[in-house]
């Protein structure tokens, strides 16, 4: 689960000690269904029709486990992780995702660095009056996504917020050639504290993520982007963020680096220009104020990342409801941790120490496959009915929801339209029965029913208000515009620790967050109850307005 505070990351930038991937993975998989059929053995009951309390503990206990190695991304932990999850969708009967599989695997880069020296990474930019070779963290910075490359004394362009909206009409790109050349934009989009904007008020849209800007311009034949930093007049001289450890499931077509406004400003000034100013204009008007740089301005930039090519995974089990239905339900739940904590470990003493992740988030995978069990064993009596389901545990969560993100760019389910997700993620540690909600008001028909459903549990639910609202996995179907909720029982001082085990881990708590999130997810399913999406509706899940160093998707959104 990810958690930022006033542009600094609680939780660091969502990544793990990588594990390099073996080869032994038929041995994993051999492990996992070994233990299954140990569990079925014993107090495992495959028929059981209620939610079981020692199902919970025995896959929590599990993947809490030496064996797995606090499941970071990209290790033999994680994937011995993924092959017990598979393993019991296939005990559980449910069927692979259609046209993939069980398994989808995404690319991901973790160990980032910038490479050092002369013509590595640079940027300098010079014109008629002054001429600046710029300090690389301090004066600008590739993002982790960035794509390597090279321009050499390239004219400039200023295209706004580099954002192509013909549905918004809306076009920085009107009236001006970013063909062969290097574009300055600002960062997000217009008008974002505006409620009236056309741009969905004070929701960003899809056009503010700093992929499509980078789409944009290489789609026009532009050969870098450089994005100013921060939001100005106020915080020109604000800092640039660190260097993110890791990057995925894609990169960026073009080198893309963040720029320090006070850096950059300068130059706009000799030709009688001011970033404050035109900020404002595009704000204030809704239009845009894009213009070419003279042709004496002229920039070189270089951008070099290195990191280990690794791989993560995605795990899906199909339940298909009635055959006439097109429509389908996402529950999920991220099955990676941190490893051993030795760079984002919440306690320093604890760096190189197994960090077990019993609620984080093995608890959100144990309630996952226990709602899966149980729908699966009533389905097989009472036959298919409603939206089916796709059960998914992600991978690639705390690196910034890598797993949700590849799955919504891939869309799996082909011939099937996705409406709804219902996310587990820390559901472990139930204190003073309140249960924490994420989304709901992105699902307006689902709020007094959810509502209900915990009062019938003597659970007091609440937004989670306090937290920005995409730390998890359903974050990402929100900034898709899909409904989504998550559920969550809380922080605790075991969060990212070596603490969090599976001895704490309230399992019959967990049991009672379970059954509220069974009503939910049948009026999710019912194909009569139509769910819209409500974009900013819920502060558990509206965009903050202050900068975040780890954007929680650092490819998609900011």
């Amino acid at each position: 689960m990810i958690f930022h505070d006033a542009g600094r990351s609680l939780a660091m930038p969502r990544a793990a000690r990588l594990g390099v991937l073996v080869c032994g993975c038929l041995a994993v998989a051999l492990a996992a269904f070994a233990a299954g059929a140990e569990r079925a053995g014993s107090a495992f009951r495959l028929d059981s029709p209620d939610f079981r309390e020692e199902h919970l503990r025995s896959d929590v206990e599990t993947l809490a486990s030496v064996p797995f190695g606090g499941r970071a991304l990209g290790s033999e932990g994680a994937q011995r992780a993924a092959s017990f999850v598979e393993s019991r969708f296939r005990e559980l009967s449910l069927a692979p995702a259609p046209g993939i599989g069980y398994q989808q695997h995404f690319p991901v880069r973790l160990q980032l660095k910038l490479q050092e020296g002369s013509g590595q990474n640079e940027l300098s930019l010079s014109g008629p009056a002054s001429q600046a070779q710029w300090n690389l963290h301090k004066d600008y910075l590739p993002l982790p996504f960035s794509g390597n490359g090279r321009v050499k004394d390239a004219t400039l362009v200023f295209a706004g917020y580099a954002i192509h909206a013909p549905e918004l009409d809306y076009d920085d790109f009107a009236g001006i050639d970013v063909r062969g050349k290097v574009v300055i934009a600002f960062r997000r989009e217009p008008q974002e504290r505006n409620a009236s904007s056309r741009f969905i008020g004070l929701e960003f849209t899809r056009h503010a993520s700093f992929a499509a800007k980078a789409r944009a311009v290489a789609q026009r034949g532009g050969k870098a982007l450089l994005i100013v930093s921060n939001r100005l007049p106020a915080d020109e001289d604000a800092e640039l963020p660190a260097f993110g450890a890791s990057a995925g499931p894609m990169q960026s077509p073009i080198p893309i680096l963040m720029v320090r406004a006070a850096a950059i400003a300068p130059f706009f000034t000799e030709q009688g220009l001011s970033l404050s100013a035109l900020q404002r204009s595009i704000d204030e008007t809704g239009n845009p104020a894009s213009a070419h740089f003279a042709g004496v301005y002229r920039i070189t930039l270089s951008v070099k990342t290195e990191g280990v090519q690794a791989k993560g995974s995605n795990v899906l089990g199909w339940l298909p409801g009635d055959p006439s239905n097109g429509e389908y339900v996402v529950v999920g739940a991220h099955f990676d941790h941190v490893g051993l904590g030795e760079r984002f470990s919440m306690d320093n003493s604890g760096k190189g120490k197994l960090h077990p992740g019993a609620d984080d988030n093995a608890s959100g995978v144990a309630a996952m496959l226990e709602l899966a069990r149980v729908l699966s064993h009533r389905q097989r009596l009472e036959g298919a009915h409603g939206r089916s389901v796709l059960f998914v545990a992600f991978g690639g969560e705390e690196h910034g929801l890598f797993g949700s993100t590849h799955f919504l760019h891939q869309q799996p389910v082909e011939g099937k339209r996705l409406v709804g997700m219902l996310n587990f993620d820390m559901v472990g540690r139930l204190r003073e029965d309140e249960l924490f909600e994420a989304g709901l008001g992105s699902v307006p028909e689902l709020r007094s029913l959810a509502t209900n459903a915990a009062s019938r549990y003597q659970l007091d639910l609440k937004p989670l208000s306090e937290y920005p609202y995409n730390m998890s996995d359903h974050g990402t179907f929100l900034d898709a515009g899909i409904p989504a909720v998550l559920l969550f029982t809380g922080l605790h001082m075991e969060y990212h620790t070596p603490r969090d085990t599976a001895e704490r881990v309230n399992a019959a708590g967990t049991l009672r967050v379970l059954k509220v999130a069974e009503l939910l997810l049948e009026a999710m399913r019912d194909p009569e109850r139509q769910l819209t999406f409500q974009g900013g509706a819920n502060p558990g899940f509206e965009r903050p307005f202050r900068e975040a160093t780890a954007p929680s998707n650092p490819f998609d959104f900011e």
